[in-house]
């Protein structure tokens, strides 16, 4: 290593060493994709208020699903949603029914919250450059101001 990297690293040894002591957050939106059919389904099947948890929720983007538009067939929320996904689904889609979440939470070790400069930063860090989509929808996420998952471990 050279000098000036040896230095850098001596220079934000105590940043460094709080940096890699939490785990990665990649806080996936494409996961919603999942999500949200499950969530048609569940309202078309049971119309009843939805109580939606997420363990391991990172910064709880994926907590506000149903807030994204999901395209394809007829396509599942708002056009004007601020978040689309676009899967390559294989089967017939699943029942299209609005769903109604009543409540919303989360919970993960290390939470990030989006109201929080630094957390945005490191959440941001994760993403590759070479995925514009991604760091569009994770902003586009962060701008919905989801609610900070608890930082409690869920099997405790």
């Amino acid at each position: 290593i050279n000098a000036s990297i040896r230095q850098a690293m001596a220079d934000q040894d105590a940043f460094i060493h709080d940096w890699i002591d939490r785990p990665p957050q990649t806080n996936e939106i494409r996961r919603s994709t999942g999500l949200i059919t499950v969530l048609h389904w569940l309202t078309a099947k049971a119309q009843a208020p939805i109580a939606l948890s997420e363990t391991g929720a990172s910064s709880g983007l994926n907590l506000l699903c149903d807030q994204f538009f999901l395209d394809f067939g007829d396509g599942y929320g708002a056009r004007n949603a601020p978040i689309h996904l676009s899967p390559n689904w294989t089967v017939p889609p699943p029942l299209v029914a609005a769903p109604n979440v009543a409540d919303r939470a989360g919970c993960d070790l290390t939470p990030i919250n989006v109201t929080n400069a630094d957390h945005v930063l490191r959440l941001r860090s994760y993403i590759w450059p070479d995925q514009p989509e991604r760091w569009t929808n994770t902003a586009a996420a962060i701008d919905l101001e989801p609610p900070c998952p608890d930082a409690i471990d869920a099997l405790a």
